[in-house]
C-alpha cells in the first residue's frame, strides 16, 4: 500500500525569461509520484535525501514545463517561487490531451519535496490552524494558509 501527503496551493513562479501568476504548487512526500501514477517525461524524481532534507528542487507537470520554458529545455533550470530558487529535475509526461488542449491538474502543477513547501510557505502564528480532515490533532507541519494547506490523501 503507498499513502501520500501533500501540502498544496497558487503561487507565482518566475524564470529568467517568462513569469507564471498561478501556478499550483504541490508539496509531496516520497510516494506521491506513485500514487498519482505518473511519469516522466525527461529529467528525474527527487533523491530520497531531496525528501528528507527539503532541498529546493522541482518536477513541473508538462503543460508548466511548456508555460514557463517554451522551447527550451528546462531540466537543471532555475524558477524562483516567493523568493526561493529552485532548480527543475524533471518534467512529467502530458496525462491530459495535449492535442485538444485539455491538460489535466498534473500538467498544471509544479511538485516540490514536501518539507521544501512548507519551508517556503510558512504560516505566521498569528492565523488559525486546523487538523486535517479525519484527524483529532492538529497537523505537525504548517504551510501558508494562503498558498498550501496539509492534507491526508489517503
Amino acid at each position: 500500500d503507498a499513502a501520500l501527503a501533500e501540502n498544496f496551493g497558487q503561487g507565482i513562479v518566475r524564470t529568467t525569461k517568462r513569469t507564471s501568476q498561478d501556478a499550483s504548487i504541490r508539496g509531496i512526500t516520497s510516494q506521491g509520484f506513485d500514487v498519482r501514477d505518473v511519469h516522466l517525461d525527461r529529467g528525474r524524481f527527487f533523491l530520497d535525501s531531496e525528501y528528507a532534507m527539503g532541498t529546493r528542487v522541482a518536477v513541473l507537470g508538462a503543460d508548466v514545463a511548456q508555460d514557463l520554458f517554451a522551447h527550451e529545455s528546462p531540466i537543471a533550470q532555475t524558477m524562483v517561487m516567493g523568493q526561493w530558487p529552485y532548480q527543475v529535475d524533471g518534467v512529467l509526461q502530458w496525462v491530459g490531451d495535449q492535442t485538444a488542449g485539455d491538460s489535466s491538474q498534473e500538467d498544471r502543477s509544479i511538485f516540490i519535496p514536501f518539507k521544501a513547501c512548507a519551508a517556503t510557505f510558512r504560516v505566521p502564528a498569528t492565523l488559525t490552524r486546523s487538523a486535517p480532515s479525519g484527524s483529532d490533532s492538529a497537523p505537525s507541519t504548517f504551510v501558508h494558509a494562503a498558498a498550501c494547506r496539509t492534507s491526508d490523501g489517503s
